[in-house]
């Protein structure tokens, strides 16, 4: 009798048992329908769409000490000293690439990411001082390492968000004063670099700082496909979410007439008037011009070029260079040091008081009536050796 009860309490639980895995197969085998019919469902350019991305490029630069070529890797992942490395080895990934054909071969990703490693023998030994360990073949490292990960140096972007670029700039030119072909009367244009010039970007960015948002507003306006439009946004995305915050700390800066040495990259805009005091005693003042982009970029560091004219029998044009005025010593290494806009050597014209300005452009005015005058330098008779000039 035991035996029976047994039996059967047995068989209870077994039937329970597929009960319950018949319910399984059962909602699988529906989700699994849903799931299908949802994709038929699907319009047939959705099924086949893929997110708009970037993707991020890591650069090694081997060099030697005693050798001026310097050989460039690019890899997909995090370049590393491997486990076992010795001071002949490298930083190098695992997945390496072709840097100047990626975006193109890979019309996926809207821009690439840039980050530069230096990688010396100086640094490899460095890094087996200190967790290395004595081997046979001498420092040997006991585990991976990987180098700091330094901000990008440079952003590359894709045909197609350059495309969304010349696009917006070419049907709203006005809204994006210093980033169209400067005045042929200046000499500043560059066929070759206009061509190109949204091919990539260095810091600060200034296309996105000043027009990013305006750039986003004007994708609605503008009729582009798909990828042009999405690759675009993607790149004006990235930009906003990594620099606008301190875009704004600039701004509220700059609008109480201060400058530090971080935003001072961003003080000068392309095509915009400056003000240039000499080094004469009395700190005369005249004008420039900021180049429009991107000659206004060419300039590596933290030092803003702009161009002046100066006219001594022929018109030459003069490229200056703006710097934060010397530090005294207790501050040298506080790069944070707020200055007056208007204590620099040369600032924008926009930050100027009224009366200067209006100096400045009547001044300009009487210089460039000149630049198609001669000086003409002679010796009258009468006057001992002494020269005068006539302007003519």
């Amino acid at each position: 009798m035991d035996n029976l009860v047994s039996t059967i309490s047995r068989l209870q639980v077994q039937s329970e048992m597929l009960k319950e895995e018949l319910e399984h197969i059962k909602t699988a085998q529906l989700t699994s329908l849903e799931e299908e019919e949802a994709i038929r469902d699907e319009p047939e350019s959705n099924c086949r769409h893929e997110p708009v991305k970037f993707v991020t490029l890591h650069r090694v630069c081997c060099s030697n000490a005693h050798d001026d070529q310097a050989e460039w890797k690019a890899y997909l992942d995090r370049p590393r000293l491997f486990k076992g490395d010795t001071e002949n080895c490298h930083f190098r990934g695992t997945i390496q690439v072709d840097d100047d054909d990626y975006l193109d071969d890979h019309p996926e990703f809207a821009f690439a990411v840039v980050k530069d490693y230096n990688c010396t023998k100086e640094i490899i030994r460095w890094v087996l001082t200190k967790e290395g360990q004595a081997g046979r073949r001498g420092q040997v490292l006991g585990q991976d390492h990987y180098p700091e990960e330094p901000k990008e140096t440079i952003i590359l972007v894709s045909e197609a968000a350059q495309g969304g670029i010349n696009a917006i700039l070419k049907a709203f030119p006005d809204r994006f004063p210093g980033f169209q072909n400067p005045p042929d009367l200046l000499g500043l244009g560059d066929a070759n670099s206009m061509d190109d010039r949204f091919e990539d970007f260095r810091r600060p960015y200034f296309l996105f700082y000043l027009y990013g948002k305006t750039l986003i507003e004007a994708l609605e306006e503008v009729e582009t496909g798909d990828l042009m439009r999405e690759s675009l946004l993607s790149l004006c995305q990235w930009m906003e979410g990594n620099y606008r915050e301190a875009w704004d700390e600039a701004d509220a800066l700059f609008a109480q007439g201060k400058v530090n040495q971080e935003y001072l990259s961003i003080l000068f805009q392309p095509g915009e008037l400056v003000v240039y005091y000499g080094y004469d005693k009395n700190r005369s003042a005249s004008g420039a011009i900021v180049p429009w982009f991107p000659s206004n970029s060419l300039e590596p560091g933290r030092q803003s070029r702009f161009c002046s004219w100066e006219f001594n029998g022929l018109l030459t044009r003069l490229w200056r260079s703006s710097i934060i005025p010397p530090q005294p010593r207790w501050a040298r290494y506080q790069s944070n040091r707020v200055v007056d806009i208007t204590s620099l050597r040369s600032y924008p014209l926009r930050f100027a008081p009224g009366d200067l300005k209006a100096k400045l452009i009547a001044r300009g005015q009487r210089f460039w009536a000149f630049r198609r005058q001669k000086l003409v330098c002679y010796n009258e008779d009468d006057e001992d050796g002494v020269f005068r000039v006539c302007l003519c």
